[in-house]
């Protein structure tokens, strides 16, 4: 599956470029990951809690062979560090980059009140990928 994604990134950068690949597949990653979101949302019955979107992640990441640890780093936003991912050996950087908009996405579908971007990936050499997460309080927890 991955060399099949690596494929039709190179092939799209044929055609239209690499910024232009970059925003369309983004785009488009980041919508199927919304949907995605919203799907695991309804089946899991997951809530808006901080609590509610780690425990959907570990399952969809464990399904992945996706290992990955959640720190809170204050009241409105977390860190997410993946120290393991099975996608990294066969991915290049740039379908890393764009494939990365799903997880984004997802996040986003299990909560719309949550964001979530990516800051470094293991594709560019580095040992682990880490994102920011972002959430608005609406007068209740985040726990």
């Amino acid at each position: 599956m991955a060399l099949k994604h690596t494929n039709l990134v190179n092939s799209l950068v044929e055609v239209v470029g690499k910024e232009e690949t970059i925003r369309i597949g983004r785009e488009a990653m980041f919508k199927i990951g919304e949907e995605l979101g919203r799907e695991t949302c309804q089946k899991l019955g997951v809530g808006n809690s901080l609590k509610d979107l780690t425990k959907a992640a570990k399952i969809l990441y464990r399904i992945l062979g996706i290992d990955f640890v959640f720190e809170l780093q204050g009241p409105a936003n977390a860190v997410l560090t993946i120290n393991r991912c099975a996608f990294a050996a066969n991915y290049s950087e740039l379908t890393c980059q764009i494939l990365s908009a799903t997880d984004e996405g997802t996040v986003t579908g299990l909560n719309p009140n949550m964001k979530m971007s990516f800051t470094q990936i293991m594709t560019s050499g580095l040992p682990e990928c880490k994102a920011k997460i972002k959430f608005e309080i609406n007068g209740g927890t985040n726990n």
